[in-house]
Formats: structure tokens, C-alpha cells, sequence
């Protein structure tokens, strides 16, 4: 599973045991991961044409483009907790946007 922070690692592994076949790669997606009412979980694949991500760069260094590294093109975090009328969601996606 590489370097990656133990955070993720944790997700990408429950990712794994419900039955997720990831790639190995440096840039693996997650997939959805949605539970309701104590039933077992359900993953959701993302599209490969749905994922955008932006090749990094560097005006001064050209050489930092050869490493290959990416970002996502709108970051989004889903491991904290969202309330609404006393019903805790305990992994809400959201984005800055």
C-alpha cells in the first residue's frame, strides 16, 4: 500500500476486505463506500471518465513535471462528521466549492 497516510491506508484497506481490487498504482481512486442502517456496506466504482486530475507542475522547475505527480482537480475529504436533525453522517463528502 506504499506511502500513504495511515489514515487512507486504513480506508483503502476496508476498501479491500469488502472486496475493492485496486490498481497498486500511486494514484488509486477509492471507491463510495455507503452504509445504511447497520446493513453491510456497498461500493461504488468511479468512472474512470468522471475522475479529473491535474498533472503537477512547476514554472522555474521543468524537471518537477518528469515525477509524474498529480492532484485531484476539485479535493473533496469525506472522513468527518456531518449532523442534520440528529442523524450523524458519519463519512459526508464534501468540497470548498
Amino acid at each position: 500500500i506504499g506511502n500513504i497516510k495511515p489514515k487512507r491506508k486504513i480506508s483503502k484497506q476496508i476498501c479491500i476486505q469488502l472486496g475493492w481490487k485496486p490498481q497498486y498504482g500511486l494514484f488509486d481512486v477509492l471507491p463510495l463506500v455507503l452504509q445504511v442502517n447497520g446493513k453491510d456496506p456497498d461500493l461504488y466504482e468511479i468512472p474512470p471518465h468522471l475522475i479529473l486530475e491535474v498533472p503537477m507542475e512547476h514554472p522555474q522547475y521543468k524537471w518537477f513535471q518528469d515525477l509524474g505527480l498529480k492532484w485531484y482537480a476539485v479535493p473533496a475529504v469525506s472522513n468527518m462528521l456531518l449532523e442534520i436533525g440528529g442523524i450523524e453522517f458519519t463519512a459526508c463528502p464534501f468540497n470548498g466549492w
